[in-house]
């Protein structure tokens, strides 16, 4: 990232992911900024290389935007290929990641990505599940095991090339989450 030189058209960051479409839009733009504000007043020779701080550091500014973000979207877009993310909760801002040589060339050739103007509200979801989590909703419970079970399994068919077999997974986990957390789920005018 540059400073504009004198005379020119100042810097601009865009973001065409669609407003409130999951795909972490919020979190990426956020470590842009963050990293052109390192830049800024620290000098580029001084930019901050260590990954896992930027990480934490958009986890902090989208926590105190009250968005409800955690790792998985700064994570998703600022390492590369295919990851799983293993976090341990009594930890804060502690997780490891596992990173697949393969299997993200077979998923670009194979997936398609749809505007549908359906938002999710990460704030919301997230306050509805943490509640039903310390009520200890067994569904919610369930749902929350399923999908931490599902998403090392699916890592697993990843890595064996079973592209089929890891998008029933993908699936299954979704209407998982849809049949205790539908109600998050609105449509944009």
């Amino acid at each position: 990232i540059r400073a504009p030189s004198s005379g020119t058209r100042a810097a601009s960051i865009r973001n065409a992911i669609p407003h409130g479409s999951g795909l972490g839009g919020s979190s990426l733009l956020t470590a842009s900024i963050l990293c052109a504000l390192d830049v800024y007043f620290n000098g580029a020779d001084r930019l901050d290389s260590r990954l896992s701080r930027l990480v934490n550091n958009v986890l902090y500014v989208e926590q105190m935007m009250e968005s409800g973000g955690g790792w998985q979207d700064q994570i998703g877009g600022l390492f590369p290929g295919v990851k799983c993310i293993l976090t341990v909760p009594s930890r804060p801002c502690e997780y490891r990641i596992d990173y697949l040589e393969t299997g993200a060339a077979a998923l670009s050739e194979r997936s398609l990505v749809i505007d549908t103007r359906v938002q999710r509200k990460a704030a919301k979801i997230l306050t509805s599940i943490r509640g039903k989590y310390l009520d200890r909703d067994p569904a919610a419970l369930d749902m929350l095991e399923e999908i931490a079970r599902n998403a090392r399994t699916g890592f697993g068919l990843l890595a064996a090339g079973d592209i089929r077999s890891f998008a029933e997974l993908l699936t299954e986990s979704w209407e998982s989450v849809n049949k205790v957390e539908s109600g998050s789920i609105e449509a944009v005018e």
